[in-house]
Order: structure tokens, then C-alpha cells, then sequence
């Protein structure tokens, strides 16, 4: 079947027509797309009666376990002993893929899900054992916060496939390899480096490559390399080349098998289909599932579907999330350009299109653990999946077209918290493109981020980057930037707590919590003279924490070379393929792992206050200060209050404050940038905290800010929660003066707005607020727009809220999925 107008069905009889969204968007094209942008935030209503349907399923199917990737891989496994580990991996894959239950809702458009349930997540035996036979499964379904949905049968195999992996995993490896005192240092909370126990992820997924080569032409010059190697062996290196080039091939063979089974399952419907549109419309998929993505997509619906199996594939092999397809609007750009030209689709179909994929992409789950899923790190209904619009290329060009702004009005229509979007901003932007972003985030769903690119693009080129492959740079996750096909790194491998930092130079590096001897000894606080003592014994415990933390991921590092290849994800990323080495063994052009530093604003506000009220001002003694946070401020809520308001706080565009914020980041940045991991790259650092904020805030006792023992830290380079007191134009103008060329792994600036601010006559103020943040050479912003009493509501009424967006730290989540701390924190963040 040929995909021509006639056939291209869309759902319902609207698509036969322009709608009003479609006739205002065209009529806007020749005039700046004033009166269009306006369309982008009014409509927020799926185009169809379908996607209505297919997003009421999102939100009323049961979170389920899918114990099949777990069952067809410890099978595997068994059958493959004795083999290298890259060609297990790859056979393992290739069998899961020929057997996982095929999924496809009358909703769906495209076919592909991971997983075999309609909304699941998988579980990776090989990352983990001691999750396959928690006693935790038994009360999943009754879970306060994301049940989940597993069968007595189900729990009963994974304790069995359980005794198979122990002494397998990962996470064995790093128990018996880690640091001697690695469990001091996580569970005092100076650093968290276990992130990259989950999997290789955070990546841009070159989907240009599969729809302009075709996987096939991949899994044919592996198989042509391996010929070569055997023929004409070139060194030491060889018989691990060959392994590599031929696992590519299996697991590019399990793909296309899958796609395959799709189709075959797509035309046993439509042969009992009795409604004639599903009827095409399931002849379409299968047609689409025959050619991609082991072909080169012919038309826009089958690149569609070639990047959505490229997705799923990825998320299939690895534990991980934020498997991102990068730039959207550009890599879809000349396909999409050349099917409207030649009438086989329209707009309207786009759209259609666009609004079914973004469901499927935004129901798309990942695992942490065997407990409350989601609920400490990630959402159960997203995988921090994001997509990035616009920007300019390496000549100057703005990159922004017609499908930048359809994919916005489609994500907008579905008013979902996943996928993120992120937009490219520079100083040469469309005005009608800020004017979008600043009306779809006045919608209120945390979308989209801002991306600031004058800042990113220099960034990137300091790491290493090539001119060209800089401005092809896209978001990743929350905002962590890479590019496709040439860049890989675990982007988030973990935390420095800053504030623990702070307490243990403030204790002569013991845990006042504790009482153990966590950090080194730089000197009691009580004896200190100078405030450049206390700057000092902060830099050594800084300096301390990152030794510590580079000893742990070197061992993660390690573990993922032996136990872990990825021969899917390998054979889509050029140098991999050239080189014959798997991304985990050295495989990719660019890889920096990306280290986080959390507590910024609580540190400056901290130092400045006992710059200014012990050494500057002389109002109290560093003893008295020291003996107050020991026993966290009791009986002596007088110095408290002192603390909090006679001191300066970051935020406020007070140069003391400000400069302080700046110094101490940077000693923070700096230090990063001193170790290399086990591959001898560079790490790289960023100032974001996810939720940690609050994990690493409970292992913080009381700092000099007059924040009280174990309340949450601030998140990324935000001002401490209450203490903007100055208004937005003063708070970016002291987040503007932190170091963030330096900050190559991104920075979280989040902002909270009252909704009024995004009315007609104050929209122009809100996107100078952007412009002047930027303009003074901030990385990324981000907005809750959202007042606290429709939050409160929510709270008290979370089934009147299922689909109440808010930005979290660095991601956009479900607000009544959070738990209880999470929505306590963004109830009290400042609002503008």
C-alpha cells in the first residue's frame, strides 16, 4: 500500500479539513506568525477523538512489572557461558526481542513498546539481582505513591531467575571492588555515585542514521568488517573487533526481527478488522514495519516509525533513561517538507501524527528499584526522554521551521509532562518563537526549557568538540547537552554534596550527625580567624569528596567494560563502528561523565553570613556559632533569626553575597576538572540536584544560613526558597554572575511564576526576563507556572489533578505522583 492522500487516514473526519489551528498557522507563515503563536497554548486538546483515547489510556492503565526481558535474558545467559560477554549481551537481546509479547492498542499509530504490557517497565537482571527477589514485590500493588501491578506467578519467577544472576551483576562487581570507606561516604551524604549502577544512557540517538541508511546497511558492513578481520587480522586488538562487529550484527538482526513480528502482528488485526479506516490504517503500520528500520524511511509516517523502534531499541537493551531523538524538527525536517509538497499528508495529519508518538514517548517508564518505583527519583509515567527544537548551525543561521513550531502545538495539545521539550534560544531567534515558549509555558506543564545557545555552543567546543558537531548539539535528560551518534557519557554519574562539604570544614571533617571522622581534618572552626581559614578547610573537604567520588566510578566504570557492552547503541554511534570498540570500552568520540554539584545557594548564603556576622561585623563569635549548629539551633532561635535576616542572601543582586556564590561554586568546578575517570576522560560538571536536593538535605545537620538540620537544600543555581526577595530582574541577575561557562554539564535555574504573568499585556515582560538572563550569560532556564492554591488542592485532592504538571528540578513530572517531601518543596518555592 502506498501512502498517498486518499490513504493517509487520520482518525476521525476532522483531518479531511483544516482546522482552525491549521488555517492560522498558514495564513501566519507569510507575516512572523504573530496572530499563530497565540493557537499554540489556546488549543492544549489532542486534534482527535483518537488521541483522546490513546492519552485516557495513558492515564487509566495500571503501572505493570514486565518480567520478560528478565526471563528471555537470564534463558540466554544460560545457554551462552563460557562466551565473550559482548556476544551475550547481543544474543540475549536478539532473543528478547524475537519473543516479547507484541503490543498494539486500537489507539496506536505506530507500532513498538517496551515491554510487553501497554504500560510497564522492564527489569535488567544482569544490572542487579537482590530487586528480582525483594520481599517488597508482595505490597507493590498497595504502594501509596505508583503501584505497581505484578502477579504472584511473575514473583515467584523472578526469584527463581534470582538465584541464577547472584555473584553475576553489576552491582556485585562494584560491592566487591568499591573504595574502603565508600559506604562512609554515601551514607553521610557527601556524595551519591551509584547512578551509573543503572545503565548507559543519557544519549542522543542518531535517528538520522537509521532513516537515511537504514539499520540493515549497518548489520551488513559489521558482518563485511568481521570478513575483513578474519582475513587480514591488523593487531593485539583483532578477536575483540571481531566480537564486537559480530554482536552489532545480532543485535541489529534482533530489531529488525521485532519490526518484523510488529507487521506480522499489524496484518493478523487488520484480517478481523471490521471497521475499514483501522482496517487501512493497521495495513499502514505493517507496510511501515516491513521497510523501517532496517531500510531507509521513504515518506514522513515511516520515519515516525523508524525513530520510534530506534527509541524502544535503545531502551530495550539498556538500563537507563533519557534515550533521547535529539533535534525533531531538523533530522524530520526534508521528509515532512517533501510529503507536504507532493500532497501525500498534511498540517493537519502532522499534527495527528506528532500527538500520537509524543503519548507514546511520554508513557514510556523506567525502574530505579523494587520499591515505591519512581517515587525517589523518577516518575513511573515518563523516562525523561527530551526533544530538542531550533537553535542555529555553525554558520550563524537560525534553524527554527514550520515543523518546530507544529511539534510544539502537538506536545502542547497532548498536556503531558513527557517528553521535555527543550528550544535553542539565541540572540538572533525569531521574536514569534520566544513568543511560543513563553506562551506554552504559561500553559503551565513546566514546558519547555530554555537553552541559551551562545553559552552551550562555546562550552561545548572548551570540552573538545568540533565547531560543527557543537551547534549540532541537543538535550539530554534534564540539561545535559551531547550530540547524535558521536557523544555518550553517563551525564548525571552522580553527586557532590556541597553543604555536607561546608559542615564537615565547619567540624574539623567529622559528621557532627554521627560523630565519625568522614572528611579530613582542616582545622577547628572555633579557632579559625579568618574567614579565608573557613574558605580554605571548604576547598580541602571539596577536593576530598571528588577523590572519593572519582575512586567509586572508576569502579562503575569498570564493571560496565566487563559485564555490560551495548552492541545496539554501539552500532548507531559512527566512531564505535569505525573503531570496532563498544561504548563502553572506549568506543565513542566524546565521552565526559558529568558530575553535579547540589547546595549552592546554601553554601554562599552560609559563608556570607559568617563573613559578615562574625568576621565583618563582629556580632557573634565563631564558637557561639559552632556550638548553635551542633545542637541545630535550640534555645537560641535570637541567632537563627540573625542569621537569616541580617546577613545578604544570593539572590538579591548583592555583590557580597553574589561574589561569594561565585567563589565558592567555583572551587567546586574547578576541582572537577582536576580528575579523570577510568578511561582517563575529563569529567565535566553541572550545578543540578533532581530530587537529591531532599535526600542529601536529611544526611545535613543545621549550616550558618539559619537552615535547621536535615531540611532539603536548594536545587541547582536557584536562590534559596524565600530568600529572592528582590524580584525576578534581581534574582537572575545574581544566578548570571556564577561561572557557567565553566558549568559544562548544565545548570538548573528554576523559577516559579504566578499564571497571571503570562496574560497578553504582561507576555513581552516575561520574555525579556529570559533575554536578560541570558544576555548576562546564563546556561538554561526552566518555570513552574502554577499557584499554590490549585497546588494545595492538589495535594489534598490528588484524583481532581491527574495531569497537574510541575518542573521538579530539571525535568517536568505528574505533581500528585511526587512524594509528600517533593510536593512540599515545590509548594514553597518563590513565586514571582
Amino acid at each position: 500500500m502506498t501512502l498517498t492522500r486518499t490513504t493517509m487516514v487520520t482518525g476521525n473526519t476532522v483531518s479531511e479539513r483544516k482546522s482552525r489551528f491549521i488555517e492560522a498557522f498558514e495564513e501566519s507563515l507569510a507575516n512572523g506568525l504573530t496572530d499563530f503563536v497565540k493557537f499554540i497554548a489556546e488549543q492544549c486538546e489532542t486534534s482527535t477523538e483518537r488521541n483522546r483515547r490513546r492519552r485516557d489510556v495513558f492515564f487509566n492503565t495500571p503501572f505493570s512489572i514486565c518480567i520478560e526481558r528478565a526471563r528471555y535474558f537470564t534463558d540466554s545467559f544460560k545457554q551462552t557461558e563460557g562466551e565473550p560477554q559482548a556476544l551475550r549481551m547481543a544474543k540475549a537481546y536478539r532473543k528478547y526481542l524475537e519473543n516479547v509479547t507484541i503490543v498494539l492498542d486500537d489507539s496506536d499509530l505506530f507500532a513498538g513498546h517496551v515491554g510487553g504490557k501497554m504500560l510497564c517497565s522492564q527489569l535488567f537482571p544482569e544490572m542487579c539481582s537482590s530487586y528480582l527477589d525483594d520481599d517488597a514485590w508482595e505490597e507493590a500493588s498497595n504502594f501509596n505513591i505508583n503501584p505497581v501491578q505484578i502477579s504472584e506467578a511473575e514473583i515467584a519467577e523472578l526469584r527463581e531467575m534470582a538465584k541464577y544472576w547472584r555473584g553475576k551483576t553489576l552491582q556485585e562487581h562494584y560491592n566487591h571492588m568499591k573504595p574502603h570507606n565508600d559506604d562512609l561516604v554515601h551514607q553521610r551524604g557527601l556524595i551519591f555515585a551509584y547512578n551509573m549502577l543503572a545503565g548507559i544512557g543519557h544519549v542522543i540517538v542518531d535517528i538520522e542514521r537509521g532513516l537515511k541508511r537504514g539499520l540493515g546497511d549497518i548489520r551488513d558492513e559489521a558482518l563485511r568488517k568481521v570478513e575483513c578481520l578474519q582475513q587480514s587480522p591488523e593487531d593485539a586488538l583483532t578477536p575483540k573487533k571481531i566480537a564486537f562487529y559480530k554482536a552489532v550484527s545480532i543485535a541489529v538482526d534482533g530489531l529488525i526481527a521485532y519490526s518484523r513480528r510488529n507487521a506480522d502482528h499489524a496484518e493478523r488485526l487488520a484480517a478481523h478488522e471490521g471497521d475499514e479506516q483501522r482496517r487501512l490504517e493497521l495495513l499502514r503500520i505493517a507496510e511501515a514495519c516491513r521497510r523501517v528500520p532496517e531500510r531507509p524511511a521513504r515518506n514522513f509516517f515511516e520515519a515516525l516509525q523508524c525513530m520510534w523502534f530506534m527509541l524502544v531499541g535503545n531502551e530495550m537493551e539498556s538500563s537507563q533513561i533519557s534515550i533521547c531523538p535529539g533535534r525533531m524538527d531538523q533530522f524530520l525536517y526534508s521528509i515532512y517538507l517533501k510529503d507536504l509538497e507532493e500532497g501525500a499528508i498534511t498540517r493537519q495529519d502532522v499534527v495527528e501524527l506528532l500527538e500520537n508518538i509524543l503519548i507514546r514517548m511520554g508513557q514510556s517508564s523506567w525502574l530505579y528499584s523494587g520499591r515505591q518505583q519512581g517515587t525517589l527519583f523518577y516518575p513511573k509515567k515518563g523516562n525523561l526522554v527530551t526533544i530538542t527544537l531550533s537553535g542555529k548551525d555553525e554558520n550563524g543561521h537560525d534553524m527554527t521551521n514550520d515543523l518546530t513550531y507544529l511539534i510544539m502545538h502537538a506536545h502542547a495539545n497532548t498536556r503531558l509532562g513527557h517528553p521535555t521539550l527543550a528550544v535553542r534560544l539565541h540572540k538572533d531567534s525569531p521574536d514569534a518563537l520566544r513568543e511560543a515558549c513563553a506562551r506554552l509555558i504559561g500553559t503551565g506543564k513546566g514546558q519547555p526549557t530554555i537553552m541559551n545557545d551562545e553559552v552551550i555552543v562555546s562550552a561545548l567546543m572548551r570540552l573538545g568538540f568540533e565547531q560543527g558537531d557543537a551547534y549540532e548539539y541537543a538535550n539530554i535528560g534534564c540539561i545535559e547537552m551531547g550530540n547524535a551518534g558521536s557523544s555518550i557519557g553517563p551525564h548525571s554519574i552522580g553527586f557532590v554534596n556541597l553543604a555536607k562539604c561546608l559542615e564537615l570544614a565547619f567540624h574539623n571533617g567529622r559528621c557532627p550527625i554521627f560523630g565519625d571522622q568522614v572528611g579530613p581534618q582542616t582545622g577547628e572552626a572555633r579557632a579559625f580567624t579568618s574567614y579565608a581559614q573557613l574558605l580554605d578547610a571548604y576547598a580541602r573537604q571539596v577536593s576530598f569528596a571528588m577523590t572519593q567520588f572519582n575512586q567509586s566510578v572508576s569502579v562503575i566504570e569498570m564493571g560496565h567494560e566487563l559485564l555490560r557492552p551495548i552492541p545496539f547503541m554501539s552500532s548507531i554511534t559512527d566512531n564505535s563502528m569505525q573503531c570496532g570498540l563498544d561504548l563502553t570500552d572506549g568506543g565513542s568520540r566524546y565521552y565526559f561523565a558529568g558530575i553535579e554539584g547540589i547546595g549552592v545557594a546554601d553554601v554562599a548564603d552560609s559563608l556570607a553570613s559568617v563573613k559578615k556576622l562574625v568576621f565583618d561585623d563582629k556580632r557573634i563569635s565563631m564558637t557561639e556559632l559552632v556550638d548553635a549548629l551542633s545542637n541545630n539551633f535550640c534555645d537560641n532561635e535570637r541567632l537563627r533569626l540573625m542569621l537569616l535576616n541580617a546577613a545578604p542572601k544570593f539572590g538579591n543582586d548583592e555583590d557580597s553575597v553574589d561574589e561569594i556564590a561565585r567563589e565558592s561554586c567555583t572551587v567546586f568546578l574547578k576541582e572537577v576538572k582536576k580528575h579523570r575517570d577510568y578511561w582517563g576522560s575529563v569529567y565535566y560538571p553541572g550545578i543540578w540536584s533532581i530530587e537529591l536536593a531532599m535526600i542529601l538535605g536529611s544526611a545535613v545537620g543545621a549550616l550558618p544560613s539559619g537552615r535547621l538540620a536535615f531540611e532539603s537544600l536548594t536545587e541547582g543555581v536557584s536562590p534559596s526558597r524565600g530568600c529572592d526577595r528582590r524580584g525576578p530582574t534581581a534574582s537572575i541577575k545574581s544566578v548570571a554572575k556564577l561561572d557557567h561557562h565553566l558549568m559544562e554539564n548544565g545548570s538548573v535555574f528554576n523559577m516559579k511564576f504566578n499564571p497571571g504573568t503570562f496574560k497578553d499585556e504582561n507576555i513581552s515582560k516575561f520574555i525579556d526576563v529570559m533575554k536578560t538572563y541570558f544576555e548576562l550569560g546564563g546556561f538554561q532556564m526552566q518555570f513552574s507556572v502554577v499557584d499554590r492554591k490549585t497546588l494545595l488542592d492538589a495535594r489534598e485532592h490528588p484524583e481532581k489533578h491527574r495531569d497537574l504538571v510541575v518542573r521538579v528540578a530539571g525535568y517536568s513530572a505528574y505533581f500528585v505522583e511526587q512524594s509528600p517531601r517533593v510536593q512540599e518543596h515545590i509548594i514553597e518555592r518563590t513565586e514571582h
